[in-house]
């Protein structure tokens, strides 16, 4: 694997850097409290990074001291002596191991605790994370719970010593008096902080992935694979949320949800790379995703997909039915954004800004998917008007584009009845772009 790929550190930025290469993982311990009170119990805690592109089994083996500063033997106790976890491609998380001690150990700044860790592949590896770590990291990339763990481990002081020829991890204890108090109850255990799934920075899951997005799902993104799936999704989608939609208005959602997924490859497509704009992803894996310098931001679908793919492989082979089984909505809300653009330039209205758009998409895809009562103008606007202005780029059906605006218009008497004032103006709008587009196809205004 070429020097350039390097993973995000988390690990590293936990510890300042400091690590131990244990196989294809990375590891680090520490004690909880790391001054803990004879009679009380503390835990073990071992930082594990996955530096390869393969699942893993760790196993940890604790290792308590033997005797006490005087000599003792049994003073200090643990339940739970082995532990064995699955980690995922490029996991980061930790081990807790509880331990205690009797109230009358003899108290040393001396004592050390160790764990015994072994790493074996499930799979064939490649390494994705360099042996002396480095790759770049934001806690800011992370959910709001890894932060608090983030955060909570920084606090703690890391020892990467390891045992002469032995995968065996020292960390030191210092052991002070008390008395038996109230017991805390820690439990042993896998605590994940983040999986490439988890990463707010797309560029790790679009590197593990590119492959399987470069042959097995963006050659799939074809209006002729693509449109009568969605069609159908969509007329099912809309009358589950009460409103059923006429066959022209639901071909006109239909081919802006094909629209961008057809983005995604713009030089496949036909479509121009500056006007697929962000919804473009092959440009994204045809160089190393990692040497990308910032942060790109993909269409929702394309996240979605990706997470997917992250969860089974074999969603990367059926990608037309997983957008339609699972991925609609993700659609739907960035075909929504995609119309208020393209609807805000061709009328000179304002439909709001970016963050009130992305606001009004996220209550529409929500609508849909909690199959909450839909009307006309959340519809129409953006969805059918962004239809509209894509409908002679996209010859997705047997009907001429003149045909289907002509349709259009039919549906837009036929709902007159059941329409107030309150949308007279829409009506209107749709209306100056049914005649403004159809001019082009000698169809007369009104």
């Amino acid at each position: 694997m070429a020097d350039s790929v390097n993973y995000p550190d988390v690990l590293g930025a936990i510890t300042g850097g400091e690590r131990c290469n244990i196989g294809v993982a990375q590891a680090a311990l520490a004690v909880r409290p790391r001054v803990a009170r004879a009679g009380r119990p503390f835990e073990v805690i071992l930082l594990l990074q996955n530096a390869c592109d393969a699942a893993v089994d760790v196993t940890t083996t604790l290792h308590l001291p033997d005797v006490d500063a005087k000599k003792q033997r049994g003073k200090f106790l643990t339940r739970n002596v082995k532990l064995v976890i699955g980690m995922a491609p490029a996991e980061v998380g930790y081990v807790v191991l509880p331990a205690s001690t009797l109230p009358d150990t003899a108290v040393s700044d001396a004592y050390k605790v160790a764990v015994d860790v072994d790493v074996k592949t499930l799979q064939k590896p490649n390494r994705i994370r360099q042996a002396d770590g480095g790759g770049a990291f934001s806690v800011d990339y992370l959910k709001p719970e890894a932060k608090e763990q983030f955060e909570s481990l920084k606090s703690l002081t890391f020892s990467t010593t390891k045992r002469l020829g032995r995968n065996i991890i020292e960390a030191p204890l210092n052991l002070m008096s008390g008395t038996l108090g109230q017991i805390t109850d820690f439990k042993p255990g896998w605590v994940s902080i983040c999986r490439l799934v988890d990463y707010g920075d797309p560029r790790p899951m679009l590197h593990r992935y590119a492959d399987l997005m470069r042959i097995s799902i963006l050659p799939r993104m074809k209006r002729h694979e693509t449109f009568l799936p969605l069609l159908e999704t969509t007329k099912n989608k809309f009358s589950e949320a009460d409103f059923p939609l006429y066959e022209a208005e639901a071909v006109l959602i239909a081919k802006l949800l094909t629209l961008i997924l057809e983005y995604a490859a713009p030089g496949e497509n036909a479509h121009g790379f500056v006007t697929a704009g962000n919804y473009a992803i092959s440009p994204l894996i045809e160089r190393n995703p990692l040497s990308i310098e910032t942060v790109p931001e993909l269409p929702h679908w394309a996240q979605g997909m990706l997470q997917l793919v992250d969860r089974d492989l074999r969603v990367a082979y059926h990608p037309i039915l997983a957008i339609n089984k699972l991925l609609y909505e993700e659609l739907l809300y960035d075909a929504t954004v995609h119309a208020f653009d393209l609807v805000e330039r061709e009328t000179g209205e304002d439909l709001g800004s970016p963050m009130e758009m992305a606001g009004y998409a996220r209550t529409l895809v929500s609508m849909v998917k909690n199959k909450e009562p839909l009307g006309f103008s959340r519809v129409y606007l953006p969805l059918v008007l962004g239809g509209i202005l894509v409908n002679d780029k996209m010859p997705a059906s047997k009907e001429s584009p003149l045909d289907l605006l002509r349709s259009l218009s039919q549906a837009l008497d036929a709902r007159a009845d059941e329409l107030g004032e309150d949308e007279a103006a829409l009506i209107d709008m749709t209306k100056r772009l049914i005649d403004r587009t159809g001019q082009k196809y000698g169809l007369r205004p009104g």
